[in-house]
């Protein structure tokens, strides 16, 4: 039998990604792997925002490979200075963006260097979306080693993704191949958290076209916390774009993430896959643990957030079949076909 394709998948969320970077210390740790080699067990890893930056750090080559507990520094350590606290009283909230992208580069270029997309390993798919043309970009290390005009700087990928509306501006990023047309290298591009803020179902779905032999998936994936963002009906009905503007990036982008996971969990139970999901609902309601609260109080319930989402997981049963299904032996992808220029629907 061709075998099973295993995905990685990574939810959107800021710093909240502190989240899904303390659980899979501990998922690392049961399957009885070293953090750095645990991409090693996936064909592929993606990734939307901050778990788009994470995943770029699972799979890049050699020394600049992060393992859980250097991508949980990126929250713990340097949280505060990619989201400054009080930065929005030093701009103008109506024309610019909340935060400067300086300090967020200078740490992707310290962390991802010059690596190219198409350098990486496993696989890597990450989201965002190209304002100019109107669509979802896919960052694809398959798509960026069979056409130069796909291949981009990995930290610029990774700026890309996280480029989330009112938080960042939109990053400006080019393709490597000089030999292509200037308007076919550039992009302009935003989080992809307005359309896929939990990659898996479009990760599935392009994993399933590069490995058309495939028999099985596996998905596991993790949330970054769901946040219970109510809002008050009749006082709603006298917001303007001031009024909506705090919380409506959060409403697409939580909304976005249980559209998603509604549908991983119809074909888990057609029987179309084997889905695993560490997720847990925030508490107590907005604004804690907004995507930018950097308080050092909210970078502790972070952390225990994530040792409690890997504790239920456990304690569910879940890790118990995880465990059984990543001790069977990891297909090659020569075995499921791998085909990177495979035909089909894709989103980019």
């Amino acid at each position: 039998m061709p075998g099973t394709v295993r995905i990685l998948s990574l939810d959107g969320g800021g710093i909240r990604g502190l989240i899904p970077a303390v659980a899979l210390g501990h998922i690392a740790a049961a399957l009885g792997m070293p953090g750095k080699s645990l991409a090693n067990a996936f064909h592929l890893v993606a990734g939307t925002s901050t778990g788009g930056i994470m995943a770029a750090g699972l799979c890049a080559p050699g020394a600049l490979r992060h393992g859980p507990a250097e991508l949980a520094e990126l929250y713990t350590v340097h949280g505060g200075t990619i989201f400054p606290p009080g930065a929005w009283t030093r701009r103008n909230p109506i024309s610019e963006c909340k935060y400067e992208p300086s300090a967020l580069e200078q740490l992707l270029a310290q962390r991802l260097g010059q690596t190219q997309l198409r350098e990486v390993a496993p696989e890597l798919l990450v989201t965002a979306w190209d304002l100019e043309r109107a669509r979802p970009k896919l960052f694809s290390s398959w798509r960026a080693r069979l056409n130069g005009s796909e291949d981009f700087r990995l930290r610029d990928v990774a700026r890309a993704t996280s480029a989330a509306p009112t938080y960042f501006p939109p990053a400006i990023v080019e393709s490597l191949d000089a030999n292509y047309p200037a308007a076919q290298r550039r992009h302009a591009l935003v989080d992809g958290g307005v359309f896929a803020n939990d990659p898996a179902a479009v990760a599935l779905a392009e994993a399933r076209r590069i490995f058309p032999k495939a028999d099985r998936a596996l998905v596991l994936s993790l949330g970054t916390g769901a946040r219970v963002n109510r809002i008050n009906g009749d006082k709603a009905q006298g917001f303007g774009f001031a009024g909506w503007l705090p919380g409506l990036i959060d409403v697409f982008m939580d909304g976005a993430s249980a559209l998603t996971e509604h549908e991983m969990m119809l074909r888990q139970a057609r029987d179309e896959l084997a889905y695993f999901r560490l997720q847990v609902e925030l508490d107590p309601p907005p604004p804690a643990f907004t995507m930018d609260d950097v308080a050092q109080p909210t970078i502790g319930g972070l952390q225990k957030l994530g040792e409690q989402v890997f504790a239920r997981f456990k304690a569910s049963g879940a890790l118990n079949g995880l465990i059984m299904e990543m001790q069977k032996p990891l297909a090659s992808p020569a075995a499921m076909g791998f085909d990177p220029d495979a035909p089909g629907p894709r989103l980019s």
